[in-house]
């Protein structure tokens, strides 16, 4: 007899599954039913955990900064603000493809609505605190750091061409 699988473990594969969606297909076109039938289980399944697109986008973003943002801070050395802030450009370069997805995902979604416009401001903000503290930079400095970081991703999403993020520090 199978085992039943970890509400948490399903939880996770059940955003991990949506993340992909939306990143290949755009949050617009992306249905309930969409979601259901990639991840193998009925529409019904699908709304016991979610209660709507919103509520299972807000946990995909959450998830998603959380994840990006516990990775980011593992990869910081101890060392000076400097070492640090090298270290993080070296990662944004190795996560560079996931990173861009969830930068076309983020803005595709904001334009839906307030509430994701709302969500995907209180996440850079988490960002944003956690770079000024993590490197340590100062509130400025961050923002500075976030947006160099945000247009590198930008740029080489439009442009593959363009300098990775090393080559811009």
């Amino acid at each position: 007899m199978a085992r039943p699988l970890d509400p948490e473990v399903r939880r996770g594969e059940i955003l991990d599954c949506a993340f992909n969606l939306f990143a290949r297909v755009g949050f617009r076109d992306v249905t309930m039913r969409d979601v259901a039938r990639e991840i193998g289980a009925s529409t019904g399944a699908l709304y016991h955990w979610f209660a709507g697109k919103e509520a299972l986008w807000t946990a995909v973003v959450e998830r998603q900064s959380y994840r990006l943002i516990t990775e980011a801070v593992a990869a910081l050395p101890e060392g000076p603000a400097e070492e640090r802030l090298d270290a993080l450009c070296t990662w944004v370069d190795l996560r560079e493809t996931d990173l861009q997805a969830v930068l076309r995902v983020a803005l595709d979604y904001q334009n839906q609505s307030e509430a994701g416009r709302e969500l995907l401001a209180s996440t850079v903000r988490g960002l944003r605190s956690a770079v000024a503290d993590q490197i340590p930079l100062t509130p400025s400095d961050a923002t500075r750091a976030l947006t160099l970081i945000f247009g590198a991703l930008a740029m080489r999403t439009l442009d593959p061409d363009s300098p990775r993020m090393r080559a811009l520090m």
